[in-house]
């Protein structure tokens, strides 16, 4: 099929690919990053298409000699990438491509990277292997993953932080904090600006830090969640007070400060009521401090069934304005 550029080729593939039938298309270097926007959609719909791609340089400047950084920019596209070293391995890992692409446990794209030049702009020759012997293994191809007028489905190209039945994410879109910290950053750190005097000292810690630092800081969205403007630090503060923002710090391979759990008379309604965007969710809550204090209490050695108990607290209601407790010093966090 003649297209009129690499995103249009790239379409047409999955085009290809979404009706059931296989798919191959070629690319090199800048069109490779004009296929960009496709290659996500073709991972994410599990489309089983081949590419050929000429690994050459971006531009500028330009070039038509081997440089994988154009394939390399590509890595997290979800395409499976293989780079082969002659004629030979180029057109027998093709064939493997399909096999592996297609099989039902992967479905996933798979681009072949050969060298610019060098294998692309020369001879050599090859073993063509007999054709039934391909067909023996790589047989005709055949997916549940496809469009079909007999047994219509909708493909689920969009999603949301919900999960199945669920009237909201019951956790963070990402743990930002256990992120950086199993990655082994030199110094993370979790705060509020309810607190700013726990925030100013996390942050003359980062600050000094030799290698890279991270403060994950709690600010309320008065816009977003329905509070007035002029409450966004006492919002932030009872964030902490009630256990939603557990303010923690982990440096050098080791959690060296963690919140302890506010007394028995603090539940999340003085959090949740005054915020109107999580009218509602007070189950949700009570799953999203649960699993906070899980993953945190076994690394500072925090009393589980205390955690439970101060979960169990959520059927209590109460007064947002009754708020006396405002020593900003946040005497229970350990430095």
């Amino acid at each position: 099929m003649h297209v009129e550029s690499e995103h249009s080729a790239i379409s047409a593939a999955m085009g290809v690919s979404v009706v059931g039938a296989r798919a191959f298309t070629a690319t090199s270097s800048q069109g490779l990053l004009y296929m960009a926007e496709g290659l996500f959609y073709a991972a994410g719909g599990r489309f089983p298409i081949v590419m050929m791609n000429a690994n050459r340089s971006l531009a500028l400047p330009w070039s038509i000699y081997g440089d994988q950084s154009d394939s390399l920019s590509q890595l997290n596209s979800g395409w499976i990438q293989v780079y082969v070293e002659d004629a030979q391995e180029t057109l027998d890992m093709v064939i493997q491509a399909y096999r592996i692409a297609e099989d039902p446990s992967v479905l996933t794209p798979f681009m072949v990277n050969l060298d610019g030049f060098v294998l692309t702009h020369t001879y050599e020759l090859v073993s063509i292997p007999n054709q039934a012997k391909v067909d023996e293994f790589l047989p005709p191809f055949s997916t549940h993953n496809k469009m079909s007028f007999e047994k219509p489905m909708n493909m689920g190209m969009s999603t949301t932080p919900a999960g199945r039945n669920q009237p909201g994410a019951v956790t963070h879109k990402k743990k930002l904090f256990e992120l950086v910290a199993a990655h082994g950053i030199e110094y993370a750190a979790v705060a509020s600006i309810g607190y700013p005097v726990d925030y100013m000292h996390k942050v003359n810690r980062g600050r000094h830090c030799s290698g890279t630092s991270f403060i994950h800081v709690y600010a309320s969205c008065p816009t977003g969640w329905g509070t007035p403007t002029e409450t966004s630090v006492e919002v932030a503060k009872e964030a902490v007070d009630c256990g939603i923002w557990v303010l923690a710090e982990y440096e050098n391979g080791e959690f060296k400060a963690l919140c302890s759990i506010p007394d028995n008379n603090r539940t999340v309604f003085f959090y949740h009521n005054p915020v109107a965007f999580f009218n509602g969710f007070q189950e949700l809550i009570a799953q999203l401090i649960y699993g906070v204090y899980s993953f945190a209490a076994p690394h500072v050695g925090h009393n589980q069934p205390a955690c439970s108990q101060r979960i169990n607290l959520l059927g209590k209601q109460h007064s947002f304005r009754d708020n006396t407790h405002s020593d900003q010093s946040l005497p229970y966090c350990p430095a």
